[in-house]
Order: C-alpha cells, then sequence, then structure tokens
C-alpha cells in the first residue's frame, strides 16, 4: 500500500476493504469535506460503501458516479443526504 497517492488510504472491517480517497487532504489552505458513497443491491440492502473528499457537493455527485459500477448509490456528507442516484437513470439529486 505504500504505492498510493498521500490522498488514499486503505480502510477495512471484518466484511471487506475500501478505499478511502483524500483522506485527511487539504487544498490551498482549505480543508476538504469528507463524503460518503454508498452502493445498494438490487434488493435494497448496503453492498458497499467509501469515503471520499471533495471541495464541494457537486464534485461529490461527480465521483460518486464514477463509482456506480451499475448499482444505486447514494452521497452522504455527514447526516446530510446529497443524492439518491439509480444505475438505471444515472440521475436522481436530491
Amino acid at each position: 500500500m505504500s504505492d498510493l497517492p498521500l490522498n488514499v488510504r486503505y480502510r477495512t472491517n471484518k466484511y471487506s476493504a475500501h478505499l478511502v480517497y483524500g483522506a485527511g487532504y487539504t487544498t490551498g489552505g482549505s480543508a476538504m469535506l469528507d463524503y460518503r458513497i454508498y452502493t445498494f443491491t438490487s434488493d435494497d440492502h448496503i453492498a458497499d460503501a467509501a469515503v471520499i473528499n471533495c471541495e464541494t457537493d457537486q464534485e461529490a455527485i461527480e465521483k460518486a458516479r464514477q463509482l456506480m459500477e451499475g448499482r444505486d448509490i447514494e452521497v452522504w456528507q455527514r447526516a446530510r443526504r446529497l443524492a439518491r442516484i439509480k444505475a438505471s437513470e444515472g440521475t436522481g439529486i436530491l
């Protein structure tokens, strides 16, 4: 894992391992916000989760779309749900 960029770390739990993008990363003196990306199974259970750092909500939503892999996703910033995006639609911003 030493070859990962400084703004990426690897998180594991008893179920799976996740790449955490941008953990602890700052740019231009301003801290970036943590966003959680959840992917869902076809029966609407959480299949996986990732944490990314972005400067804006819109940037987080765009990065989340890149992680969809044909599944529905939700984008959260703390307790605030930003979007639920259906794989069949590719859109769904709240």
